[in-house]
């Protein structure tokens, strides 16, 4: 795991990118395959003195992956769970 985070000139907001590596795995069935994600965050955005605002950009690079499951679904010939695309967050903090 790599996280990097700089503040962004002119603001109290930072930038973090994060990747993420796992190697390959084996499952019950089979195996899954290693990967490598990149993730991106702009964080505390301030919108006023008690709400700020963050946004990320999960798996960046869009890869399609896989995870194992546990043995309890490997019965219904289930043994890994499958992950595709992109995903955007946005977080909203208020602090009172």
């Amino acid at each position: 795991k790599l996280y990097l985070s700089s503040p962004l000139p002119r603001s109290t907001a930072r930038l973090a990118l994060e990747v993420q590596g796992l190697n390959e795995r084996r499952s019950r069935l089979g195996s899954a395959h290693g990967y490598a994600l990149a993730n991106l965050t702009v964080s505390a955005l301030r919108l006023s003195r008690s709400v700020s605002l963050s946004a990320s950009v999960y798996n960046l690079f869009n890869r399609g992956y896989s995870d194992p499951l546990s043995n309890d679904l490997v019965d219904q010939g289930i043994d890994q769970a499958v992950r595709e695309g992109r995903e955007f967050r946005l977080a909203l903090d208020w602090a009172f």
